[in-house]
Formats: C-alpha cells, structure tokens, sequence
C-alpha cells in the first residue's frame, strides 16, 4: 500500500495518514482497541490506492462509518 498524505488546505500541510493516530482517537471516543482496530483498518481499506485526503474528506469518512456501526452514540 503507498503512503496516502492527509491535507489540510487551511494550514497547508500534508502529513501521513497514521492508523495508529487513528485508532488513538477512536479511544478516546469511546471505543475499544479491539473495535479502534478493526475500524482504521477497514478506513485504510477504504482508501485503498488513494494518494491524498483532506482532513476534512477524512473526518466526513470515518463520521459517515461510524454512525452506520454505531448510531449517534
């Protein structure tokens, strides 16, 4: 899999797209390692041969599957 760099326009940066920060943030959302885990990997699936992202795409990605797994908890 290459490296997808997320952007931010409004900052003009780019900077990697890290599962493990990911999944970081997931946690402290609420969910477990197990299910943090599962969810980065199947966003980074997602992504599949994606070079880049916004920040904000990303964010609309990861709002968008969560409430289809797990509703507006």
């Amino acid at each position: 899999m290459a490296i997808i760099l997320v952007e931010d326009p409004e900052e003009h940066t780019k900077v990697p797209f890290l599962r493990g920060i990911l999944i970081r943030s997931l946690q402290d959302a609420g969910l477990s390692f197990k299910e943090a885990y599962r969810f980065a990997s199947d966003i980074r699936s997602e992504l599949g041969d994606a070079q880049l992202i916004t920040n904000h795409d990303l964010h609309k990605m990861v709002l968008k599957r969560l409430q289809a797994t797990r509703g507006d908890a």
